[in-house]
């Protein structure tokens, strides 16, 4: 049952983050807007989330936080999972594994896209 929550929930976000781009797209030329913002919410959602969860002093309910954030915000942009795992180790005072973690994602997120680019043009 927690499986299709997590899909209902990453097929929502998958039509909210197209539908947004969509809109957003081409309206500032070459800078990817809706992209921009799909990330922008997304994390202000999850963030929002965590709060949420952290000043209740109650977790919610297994298939609701799955839903909302795996499932959700995770089919929205996974972007916002990037921040949020960044914002936690900043808050444990784990500095440089945050700085690490965001360079290293930031580098190696476009190399890996390069890499996988360049191996199925050399197999085509």
């Amino acid at each position: 049952m927690i499986m299709l929550w997590i899909g209902l929930g990453g097929a929502i976000g998958s039509i909210l983050r197209y539908l947004i781009s969509q809109a957003l797209q081409g309206s500032t030329g070459l800078f990817p807007i809706g992209t921009m913002t799909v990330n922008v919410i997304g994390s202000l959602i999850l963030g929002a989330l965590f709060a949420m969860q952290e000043m209740s002093g109650e977790t919610f309910k297994q298939s609701m936080w799955l839903f909302l954030t795996v499932g959700l915000c995770g089919g929205f942009t996974t972007f916002s999972t990037f921040g949020l795992e960044t914002y936690l180790l900043w808050k444990e005072k784990h500095v440089v594994e945050a700085m690490l973690y965001m360079l290293s994602s930031m580098i190696v997120a476009p190399a890996s896209i390069a890499t996988g680019y360049a191996i199925m043009k050399s197999l085509h």
